[in-house]
């Protein structure tokens, strides 16, 4: 009976020891489901983040598992502007046949071969380009 005072004091400092040391969040995995706990100083005492005492909700963040997506090649089709210009055009001579006094006919150039300045206008095109996509890691 005298040594019981002395019992209870001594439990509950080893309680209050206990609660006030610094907690450290550590990651456990359970079957391949991933829960966040507190490890306190004590080996084998953990306190669960989950404030629920049933099953834990399936919208928490501890189903998320990283996967890395190797990098790959995309074709990306663009609608580009494809400015007007002028382009130069060789114009082929005209010859025609006539006939002389003589009722000879003859060839002749009625129109010489020439380059004329013709204006293409400018208008849209597509594209396709193949664009390297770097590989990454994705939270699924």
């Amino acid at each position: 009976m005298k040594h019981r005072p002395v019992r209870t004091l001594v439990l509950l400092c080893s309680v209050l020891a206990l609660v006030a040391l610094p907690a450290q969040a550590q990651h456990r995995s359970h079957g391949g489901e991933h829960r966040l706990a507190t490890r306190y100083a004590a080996p084998g005492v953990y306190a669960s983040t989950n404030r629920s005492h049933h099953t834990p909700s399936r919208y928490t963040a501890s189903h998320r598992v990283q996967q890395w997506v190797p990098g790959r090649f995309e074709t990306v089709t663009r609608r580009i502007w494809v400015p007007e210009r002028v382009e130069s055009v060789w114009i082929e001579p005209v010859f025609g046949l006539r006939t002389d006094i003589f009722g000879v006919s003859v060839r002749v150039e009625l129109s010489p071969g020439h380059f004329e300045r013709v204006v293409q206008p400018g208008y849209y095109t597509t594209r396709r380009e193949r664009r390297w996509i770097p590989g990454h890691w994705v939270v699924r």
